[in-house]
């Protein structure tokens, strides 16, 4: 226990043995003295006279005792004020210390203390707010910006998804060609005398599936392309979700800072004892929107990690595209090839009558393997197109999960308002 100077218990003995040696000594003066000068002209006995004396000095005793307690309570009733005004919010207050050594005195400097613990709590977490409501801001454009871009990779994705489409039903056209062309060939292999002109009319007839064949390759290269554009416009898309996880750490390290500064200011609280009770509410509030804050940053944290997933298949998913897009191409290099070899044996048919029969069937055989390539390309063509409709379908489950962050990001923008209400609550400056 500290020991003072001049403590509450010292001025009470003193005031005590004042009040005493003071009452005494008037009572024996009035008694032992008094009473034989004016005993002849009141007529009291001397027991009355004791007896009104004692009762006196009673009276005379409380009343200097009102008094002097007003020496003892005014400084308190003056810091009941303040710790009033405190508890409606009104921190910037200056505490009267007194000059005397007693009780007092620490009560009235621990109590500025305290007031000045709490104006620097609040004008902490009145920062700290300022800072997460800019976050809170930051987190809403960035997932803006996310959004936009998912809805420039789902128009992508559907471009790619018409382009296998149109690539799907050219490679149709080129399959109906050479059978048309097959078809030709059986009937220059019945009718030799008539093959130099239907070998012309063959000849025509590679070079539109030749056309056919470069707008294929064409269309495929097309296809790569924009695939590979998309690529970049899904890595941007991560990197912008690696920005938004780095500001979700910032707003759950400035949550937990919240949390405990609230805890700080309720020990505070709890050492203030009946004046503190207020604040300790107060301060129990704004640790729990801390929890609540630190919990939505979790959440959201675990749904942008989902996005990433999402998101790296997507890239998986374009590259493999890629790939069998610049196969194809390669296919259709070959298939051109074949044609131009094609058209080289028609030639030779048309100049060599005589050796048309056996050339007639190596056009034929060439003609099948190139009807077999075809058929692949346009399988191929079709798992491009399925394949782009999953990511269609990826994109938009990955939109809706933006959408839900947005959410987030709202209600944790409420939850700072609502914080930033009650901070408002106390005077610090």
């Amino acid at each position: 226990m500290k020991k003072y100077r001049f403590s509450l218990r010292l001025k009470l003995v003193l005031f005590t043995t004042i009040l005493a040696i003071i009452t005494y000594s008037c009572s024996a003066l009035f008694i032992y003295v008094v009473y034989d000068y004016v005993a002849p002209y009141i007529g009291l006995s001397e027991e009355w006279f004791m007896i009104i004396t004692l009762l006196l000095g009673i009276i005379w005793s409380g009343i200097l005792a009102y008094f002097a307690a007003r020496v003892i309570t005014k400084p308190l009733e003056k810091l009941e004020q303040v710790a009033s005004d405190a508890a409606d919010g009104n921190l910037n207050q200056t505490i009267e210390i007194s000059k005397s050594d007693d009780e007092i005195r620490a009560l009235s400097i621990s109590f500025d203390k305290m007031l000045k613990n709490l104006r620097n709590m609040v004008h902490n977490i009145d920062t700290h707010f300022d800072h997460t409501n800019q976050t809170v801001i930051q987190m809403k454009d960035a997932s803006s910006q996310v959004t936009q871009h998912s809805d420039q990779i789902a128009a992508s994705i559907d471009d790619i998804s018409r382009g296998a489409e149109s690539s799907s039903e050219a490679i149709q056209n080129t399959v109906e060609a050479v059978e048309v062309a097959t078809d030709l060939a059986g009937e220059v292999q019945q009718k030799a005398t008539d093959s130099k002109q239907k070998s012309t009319t063959m000849l025509d007839t590679l070079y539109n599936s030749k056309e056919v064949v470069n707008q294929l390759v064409e269309g495929i290269q097309k296809l790569a392309q924009e695939q590979e554009m998309s690529l970049k416009d899904v890595e941007h898309l991560k990197q912008n979700a690696l920005q938004v996880e780095s500001i979700i750490s910032m707003v759950g390290e400035i949550a937990e800072q919240t949390n405990l500064l609230a805890l700080n200011a309720s020990i505070e609280a709890a050492r203030a004892g009946e004046h503190g009770k207020g604040f300790a509410v107060v301060a129990e509030e704004i640790r729990k929107l801390a929890d609540q804050s630190a919990q939505a940053v979790q959440r959201i944290s675990s749904l942008i990690t989902a996005i990433q997933e999402d998101v790296q298949q997507v890239v998986t998913k374009m590259n493999e595209n890629v790939v069998y897009a610049n196969k194809e191409a390669e296919n259709g290099s070959n298939t051109n090839h074949a044609i131009e070899q094609m058209a080289g044996s028609v030639r030779d048919v048309a100049a060599e009558i005589d050796t048309i029969s056996s050339l007639v069937n190596k056009q034929l055989e060439s003609i099948q393997s190139t009807a077999s390539q075809s058929q692949e390309v346009a399988a191929i063509a079709e798992e491009t197109s399925a394949g782009a409709e999953e990511v269609n379908a990826s994109i938009q489950e990955q939109a809706s999960t933006i959408g839900n962050v947005d959410k987030l990001a709202h209600e944790l923008e409420e939850q700072a308002q609502s914080l930033n209400k009650q901070i408002r609550q106390f005077n610090v400056l």
